[in-house]
Formats: C-alpha cells, structure tokens, sequence
C-alpha cells in the first residue's frame, strides 16, 4: 500500500502546481527562494516550492511558499491561502524528516500555516487537506478525517485526493469497512484511474472479511502488471469465499503457476493443504521441485516451498520429517520464510514445548510484520492469520486466556472460519463464559453444519447454560457422534474424536460409551506418540515380581497434577502426601501448571518443599526423562486424567512402571500404559468399563483433608445467621450445590414436587450465569412453585466460609445423572444428611460412595434404589 508521505508529495505536486498555474500576477521580488525564476512571482515562487519540496528539500519549499506569502500580502493581489496551504505541507514533511525536537516545533508552525491557509480562504479545497494532515498528525482522528471531507466536499469531482487520504486514514486506524467503502466509492465512480487505489479497496476489503468485494477490486487491478501480487491476492479472496467459490479458487492458483514464480507453487500447496486435500497439496510440491529444479527449490524466498513441505509433513502426522526439513531451512536460509517459525512453533507445541513454541509464534509474528509492506496480513488464508490462530491455540493451553482471545477475535476479521470460531468458543468456556462460547459454536455451525467438533462443543455449551429443552437432542447428538469417532479411531488411530470425554459426562449414557470414548483418546495419545518418534520406556519383571520395582528403601511415589490450588483436587489432596510414613514412602510432587496464586497452592508449596516440583515448562520427553532418570518413581500417580491441562502423551511414555489414574477424572482413561485405577466398590461394580486394573478402598475413593483444615469444631463460628444467607429462620432448606448444569428436568420434576408438598420449604442453589438460573427460575415456575419465596441462589465464596454456610441446610439433594462430588463432601462434614440416586457410571455412584461411608458402609435409606417413586 503507497505511503501517506509519497501520497502526500504526490498530492502537494499535483494540486499545487495546477493553483500555480493559474496564478500570473506578478509583485514584487521576495528577498528568499533559491531556484525561482526571475522575476520571482507568485506563481514562480510556488513553483520553485513545489520543486524543492518534490526533491526533499524542505527547508527551501517553506522559504519558497513564505516567500509567496509576502508577495501576497503586499499586493493584496493573489490568492491569500495557497501559500500558507503549501507551506503546512512542507512543514510537515520536513518535521517527519526532523528529529523529535525539531519535529515538534515544525508540526507547531505547520498547524498555524494550515489555519491560516483556512481563515484566509475557507473555500479552498488544499486549506482543509493541509490542516487535515495537521490533525493526522497530532492523532486527532476525527478531526483529521472531518478535514479530509471538508477538503473533497470543495475540490472538483475529477480531484480525490482528499478523499483519498481520508481512505488511507481509515485504513492505518483498522476501521476496515469504512476505508473499503471509502476506497469503493472512489474507485466505482471513476474519480481515479490509478489501479494502486484499486488494489487497496481490496486490501481494506478483505480485511473486512468482505472477500466477494476483495476478489473483484483485486481482478481488476491485476489489469496493471505493476501490481504483479493483485492476481495472487484475488486467488485468495475467493478461497475465502468457501466451497462455492473452490473451483474458481483452484482455477485463479493454477493460473498464478504461468509466472514460474516459487510464490505460486507455494500458494497452491497452501490452498490445497488447507482445503484438507493433502495428495493434491503434495503433487502441487513434486510438480515445483520438476518445474524449478532441486537447487531453486530450496532456495526460492528463503525455502518457502521446503517449509510447506514441511507443514505438509506436519499436518499428515510425520512429525520427524518435519522437523528435519525444518531444520534445513533454519541452518542454510539467512532470512527464512516467515512461515517457517510458524511451523517451527507448531512443531513445539506438538512435542509439549509449549514456551518454545511461544517464543517461535512470537518471531513468526514480527518476521511477518516487517517483511516486505506486510500487506499479506490482509488476506485470508495468509502466513500472518494462520500464525495468529496458532499462536493463540498455544496461549490457550498455557493458560494466557486473554491473549488468546485477542488473536480469535482479530483473526475472525480476516478467515472466518468454522475452525477459529471453535477455537474462540473453547476459550470462552475456559473461562466459564459459556453463552459467548455458544454463540460463536452457532457461527460456527452455520458455517458448517455438519461440522462433528461443533455439534459436540454445541451439546456442551447448551449443557452449561442449562438449556433443557435440548438435552434429549444433543445426548442423541453426542451418542451417535461417539459412536461414529469410536468406529473411525479403530480404523485410524490417528483421528481424534470429536467429543470430549469430561463433556460427556453429564448425558445420561451407557457406562460403556465413556469407556470406549476414554479408548479411543487412548489410541490417538499412542499415535501421536509414534508420530513424534518418541519410545516408551520398557520395564522388565525380575523373578517373583508382579510389577518392577526401581529402589531399595521407601517406594517413590509422585503425585502429577495441573490443579495444586483452589481447585476441588486441590483441597482434597493437599495433606494426602504428607500422610505417607517417610520410611516406607518418599513422595514427590508434580505441577502442570504455574500457581493460580491461590492460599492452597501457596499451603501446598510451602507444605513441600523441595518435593514439590514446578514442570509445566517440560516437554513430554524431557518431563518422562526426569520422571524415569532423575526422581526414579515406582509410581505415578496421575490426579488429571480427561480434565483441562492433562499430559497423557507424558503417562503414555510409561516413565514409571506402575502409573495409576485417581481422583481427577470419574471414569477410566481407557489406555493401556495407565496400569491401575483407585475407585471402591461402589462407583466400580463392573470391572469390564474399566482399562485400568481396579484399587478398590475400603469405604470411598475419595480423601479429604478437612480433619486437618477445617475441624468441625469451627463451623458455627463461620456459619453466621440464616438471615445473612437470605435464608428464612423457620424454614426447611433443601440445598443442592451441585454446578447447575448437572440438574436436568428428572431432578427439577422432584424438587417441585417436594416444594409444593412442604410450603415452608426453600429450594438453596448455587449461582450461575444469569442464563442458566433463569432457565432454573422458568422450569420451576412451569411446575407451579413461587420462585419468588422458594428459590435462593447462593454467591460463591471462599472454600471455608461456603462449607461453614451448609450448617443452615437441612438436607442435600443429590442430582442423578452427574452426582455431588466433593459438593457432597462438603455436606457430609457440614452435618448435612445426602439423598442420592445412583445410577450406572462412575460420576453418577460418587454420592452412595460418600453417603455410604459416612454411615462406615451399612445401608441407609439416603441412597436411593429405583422403584416406581
């Protein structure tokens, strides 16, 4: 895109010197102006000053106009305002020629001469221009821009130079619709003939996503061979197009071959490539090797074609040979293909290197942003946005939310794409905005309706704002699209599944459906691992042993865990470690993920120590590296299973030889290098939906440290008053602080029932999004219950003050499909009896295996049997 300043000189030349044409009086010799003709006239005087100005010499071009000036003013003869116009002009370059002091002072002197240029003659279109740079100058935008259309508003219709700068304008501020709109006005109704402006109307264009407007502007501006990326760019904004517009797409990539330009094989294989046809991607590469020969191959603008070789090996799972072909570039190329530290970062991510691929994102980015005009940052489809989506899917998984967000949001400007509205979607449920998330899994599904990851995400998300009159749907949904990833992953381990296991686990399914979901992740976990050439460890049995043991001395065990802190695993767990006797066990543990900066994490550091170690950092192979050779574990026992931040390509090493799945995830991992899971005989009576080989405990799976953090004893002293709580002094509380989306209509149909029974009663349940206990609020009304006197909804607050609150309840109410469970927990220690329904996987058996051992294992009437009530 031409710069302001040479548009700027450009403009000066033009529109002066046509003033100055027409200006032949003549006055008396100004005393300054080197180059003037004799006699220095005004008009000569202009002249010379457009002339010093067109050779950068400012200095003299403001000698020159201000010269003009006092002929003007002694004569009372010639146009008062031309002069000081062309002077702000030349003062303004010679200030963006300055250093910063004189800049400033220049930019000062300039502001007069433009208003002056104004008062002294308000209809002249080049008076408005200059105090419109004035204001650009001084980052007064909109008063910049209100010039600019003042300007065009008084210059003839053949003249756009004003409403060309304003475009420009629009354009620097990233208000994108507005410049192409500006830009297509000028160049529809032919106030330009310059193909440049062309060109950028389709620049502005697709950065506006606008990319049927983008394609033709481009088109037309190809018509000039000067602009020889037009044709290129076009072939880009119908690839944007989508599926309608493909063969087209195809045709224009094709056509770009003629040039013999490497760019144009590099094009076609990313065209290829990201329409998911990788034999046409690959034949596109064979075909640039034959046409350019093997020495311009790797050579060609910094191994461009080597690196979408090497992206091309990434996307079909041959990660090794990525690599090296990446290496190949980096070591020879002085200046790489700015694309190669994008697959460089790819790669990164990939192994689990997830600070080195921040780094290489990160590099990638500013490579991009100064090669050339980086004008590739505005289309679809080009080496800027495809770096931004990747760069943020690490950031996500690092946890930097907000900037991930930045670059979903930026990117949807210029590809979007059903791919990058998911990826937005998945960060909006991170951080429990779970309508944002909804609406941008609809965009996406209205971009592509059969798409199995959006239909999935959608099921979870209609889940979590509680949208009940969905949910026979979507668990129809998710059943039938489990099925089908389950069957697809048998035939190719190298197909993720779509649905997520933890997602899953609030529909009412058949037990075995999260066991062969579990399986299925299993085998792509082993997949990815072949693809990355890394090798399990291998552990052999001596004589008489059931399973290796490493050590003489105390077993080493290590806890691995991305939630040490506030989370519920967290608190859980805390004391358990430091529970083992020394001698017999030396625990370790591991962190996932930096402090959440939490009173828990920080108790956890302090509580440990040395023994507790910060590896979130680790790259798979370096992590089971330190694992097997520097800790030397008999055990790893994993807390994270299918939850946010697991590392199952680390257990899938096997980095010790018994790795155990506990209280992290309620179901099986489903893989065979996970050797053993905790559970009891409640949540696991069927050992056939399970992978791991069971460690029943007597009583529950689940431990606590409460004994040892909040003593009974303390409880009424932190309960406050019902009133403090809104809730009424007589009445029956029945609490469920269970997260709302785990209610669906069976529970909501008892509720009502018992509300409408016991007048007195209130119905206490934790807060939400204000979509989800609407939702609570209209399918209790439409039961007949008076919300308005039986429903309180509780504010979230710190662990202890909300266990200390669950005195005031008189009975927890359980939820059947998904039960309480460390929210039962808390129940049980606050004296709160449990009523629970079990059903038949392992999250809806929790509540019966607490309520259970809270009575030491004999039968209760509070977990229910089926039966016809």
């Amino acid at each position: 895109m031409p710069s302001l300043h040479s548009l700027l000189v450009l403009l000066a030349i033009i529109v002066v010197s046509a003033s100055a044409a027409r200006l032949r009086r003549r006055s008396r010799p100004p005393p300054l102006c080197p180059g003037a003709a004799a006699p220095p006239t005004h008009s000569a005087l202009v002249a010379a000053g457009n002339t010093a100005y067109a050779e950068a010499r400012f200095p003299d071009a403001v000698d020159c106009y201000t010269a003009a000036e006092e002929i003007v003013g002694r004569a009372k003869t010639e146009s008062p305002a031309l002069a000081p116009a062309n002077r702000a002009l030349a003062l303004l370059a010679w200030a963006d020629a300055s250093a910063a002091a004189d800049a400033a002072s220049r930019r000062k002197e300039a502001a007069r001469a433009a208003a002056a240029a104004v008062r002294a003659d308000p209809r002249l279109s080049l008076a408005h221009l200059a105090r419109g740079l004035v204001f650009k100058a001084a980052r007064k935008i909109d008063r910049a821009l209100a010039a600019f259309r003042k300007a065009d508003a008084l210059a003839p219709a053949t003249d756009a130079s004003a409403a060309l700068l304003a475009a420009g304008l629009l354009f620097e501020e990233s208000e994108f619709a507005a410049a192409a709109d500006a830009y297509g006005d000028i160049v529809d109704s032919g106030r330009t003939a310059d193909p440049r402006y062309l060109f950028n109307a389709g620049l502005a264009a697709a950065r506006a996503g606008d990319h049927a407007r983008a394609a033709a502007w481009f088109t037309r501006a190809a018509d000039d061979p000067s602009l020889t990326d037009a044709r290129r760019y076009a072939a880009w904004s119908l690839a944007a197009l989508g599926p309608e517009r493909e063969e087209d797409a195809r045709l224009a990539f094709t056509v770009l071959l003629e040039t013999g330009e490497p760019g144009a094989y590099a094009d076609l294989v990313r065209f290829e490539r990201t329409r998911g046809h990788l034999d046409a991607a690959a034949e596109a590469l064979d075909a640039s090797r034959r046409h350019l020969g093997s020495s311009a191959y790797r050579s060609a603008h910094g191994g461009m074609l080597q690196v979408a070789d090497a992206r091309l090996a990434l996307d079909a799972g041959e990660l090794a040979r990525a690599s090296r072909l990446l290496d190949a570039v980096l070591e020879s190329t002085a200046k790489p293909d700015p694309a190669a530290y994008t697959v460089l970062g790819m790669l990164h991510r990939r192994f689990g290197r997830l600070p080195a691929a921040l780094a290489a994102f990160e590099r990638a980015a500013a490579t991009i942003a100064t090669a050339g005009s980086g004008a590739d940052t505005s289309t679809s489809s080009t080496a800027a946005v495809e770096n931004a989506f990747n760069w943020a899917l690490a950031l996500f998984e690092s946890g930097d939310l907000d900037h991930a967000l930045r670059l979903y949001r930026a990117g949807l400007a210029s590809m979007p794409t059903a791919e990058v509205y998911l990826a937005l979607a998945s960060v909006h449920t991170a951080r429990s905005d779970h309508t944002a998330a909804l609406e941008a899994i609809n965009a996406a599904l209205d971009l592509d309706p059969t798409s199995a990851h959006a239909l999935s995400d959608r099921a979870f998300a209609r889940l979590m704002v509680l949208d009940l009159a969905a949910r026979d749907e979507d668990k129809s949904v998710l059943a039938a699209g489990i099925a089908a990833d389950v069957a697809a992953n048998a035939g190719d381990p190298t197909k993720r599944p779509a649905a997520r296991p933890f997602h899953a686990l609030a529909f009412d399914l058949d037990p075995a459906i999260f066991r062969d979901l579990a399986a299925a992740y299993a085998r792509w976990t082993l997949a990815s691992l072949a693809a990355l050439e890394l090798e399990p460890y291998t552990w052999e049995l001596e004589p008489g042993q059931s399973r290796p043991r490493r050590n003489p001395g105390p077993l080493r065990v290590g806890y691995l865990s991305a939630d040490w802190g506030s989370s519920p695993v967290g608190r859980l767990m805390i004391d358990v470690p430091s529970l083992h006797k020394p001698s017999v066990v030396n625990a370790s543990l591991l962190a996932l993920r930096p402090s959440d900066g939490s009173p828990g994490r920080t108790a956890t550091e302090a509580l440990y120590g040395h023994a507790f170690h910060r590896v979130w950092d680790m790259d798979h192979a370096s992590l089971a590296a330190f694992i097997h050779d520097d800790l030397r574990l008999d055990v790893l026992i994993d807390l994270t299973g299918h939850t946010a931040g697991n590392r199952h390509e680390l257990l899938a090493l096997a980095p010790a030889p018994v790795i155990v799945n506990m209280l992290g995830y309620p179901g099986t991992m489903g893989a065979s290098y996970v050797t053993h899971m905790v559970a009891d005989a409640i949540t696991a009576p069927d050992p056939t939906l399970f992978a791991e080989q069971l460690l029943l405990l007597p009583h529950t799976y689940q431990p606590n440290s409460f004994a040892r953090r909040l003593p009974r004893s303390e409880l009424a002293a932190r309960a406050g008053s019902r009133a403090d709580h809104n809730l009424p002094e007589t009445a029956t509380v029945l609490v469920c602080f269970n997260a709302l989306y785990k209610i669906d209509t069976q529970a909501l149909d008892v509720w009502a029932r018992l509300l409408l029974a016991q007048p007195d009663a209130v119905l206490w349940l934790m807060s939400s999004s204000s979509h989800a206990e609407a939702a609570i609020v209209d399918a209790l009304s439409a039961r007949g219950v008076n919300t308005s006197s039986s429903l309180v909804f509780a504010p979230h607050l710190p662990h202890t003050a909300h266990v200390a609150r669950l005195t005031h309840a008189d009975l927890f109410l359980d939820t059947h499909v998904y039960n309480a469970h460390t929210t039962a927990l808390d129940a049980l220690w606050a004296g709160v009896p449990v009523i629970t329904y079990p059903g038949d996987a392992f999250q809806s058996r929790v509540g019966a295996s607490l309520v259970s051992a809270a009575f030491a294992g004999e039968p209760t009437a509070l977990v229910c049997r089926p039966g016809p009530s």
